[in-house]
């Protein structure tokens, strides 16, 4: 074995041991079912798939309705494991409480992700999505846009979770929503690693589909797993740009 085959190796091993050690993070708290279920619920409630599957447009007005109000406690939840994540205290702290207290700052950080990923995920991933939709049937081979259209996610997942953490260091929101040279220059630093974890995410989901039920609890663990591993790459990529 060559020297460089050994580092790619030994950098193999610790990417395992990464993943890994994410799901101990995660799993390691004894509320963990209960508290991530609690997310899922305010997330995407399972009534609203049901009313969807249903055609019940009533109880799917309504049940929509109440998401609305209650999606951004679970967005901020999501914000402060990525903090914990950030500053290295999760595994010490475990995941957070649903604790009266918190609310608050959760909806006011749910709003803070929302508008992050609103720039950063949902309207650059759209355009890519509806980019492919125009060329492909243009082309005549729509069945291709599938195969397409998640390419994105490796660029637009990551940026979402880098700006989260520039607006955690920093407290701007602008820049860190909207100035996509520094995203990416984060990126570029650490792209192996986030597309690692994106291929988690997604196949976390895509395994949720299978029963489309437990979608919103495998969507919010899946999210706050990789965030686990988002925050100490954030981290690092942050030392190299201050030794700059």
């Amino acid at each position: 074995m060559t020297v460089f085959q050994f580092l790619v190796w030994e950098r193999k091993m610790q990417i395992f041991i990464e993943i890994k050690r994410s799901f101990e993070i995660i799993t390691e708290d004894r509320a963990y079912v209960g508290k991530l279920l609690f997310v899922a619920i305010l997330l995407i409630n399972p009534l609203v798939i049901v009313a969807l599957l249903n055609g019940d447009r009533f109880l799917l007005c309504w049940m929509a309705g109440m998401n609305l109000l209650t999606f951004w406690f679970a967005l901020g939840y999501t914000m402060e494991v990525l903090r914990r994540a950030r500053n290295g205290t999760i595994a010490n702290l475990g995941l957070p409480s649903w604790e009266l207290k918190h609310w608050g700052i959760y909806a006011r950080e749910g709003g803070v992700k929302f508008f992050i990923a609103l720039f950063t995920l949902i309207l650059p991933s759209g355009v890519w999505i509806a980019a492919c939709a125009l060329v492909f049937r243009a082309l005549g081979q729509p069945a291709l846009v599938g195969m397409a259209a998640p390419f994105v996610f490796f660029f637009t997942i990551p940026l979402c979770a880098i700006a989260c953490c520039r607006w955690l260091d920093s407290g701007d929101l602008m820049s860190s929503a909207l100035d996509y040279r520094i995203n990416l220059d984060f990126y570029r630093l650490r792209w192996s690693e986030y597309s690692i974890a994106t291929l988690l995410l997604l196949g976390l989901n895509t395994l949720g589909n299978s029963f489309i039920l437990t979608l919103p609890f495998v969507t919010t663990f899946s999210l706050c797993l990789v965030d686990t591993w988002f925050g100490p790459i954030f981290a690092d990529s942050a030392e190299e740009v201050a030794d700059i």
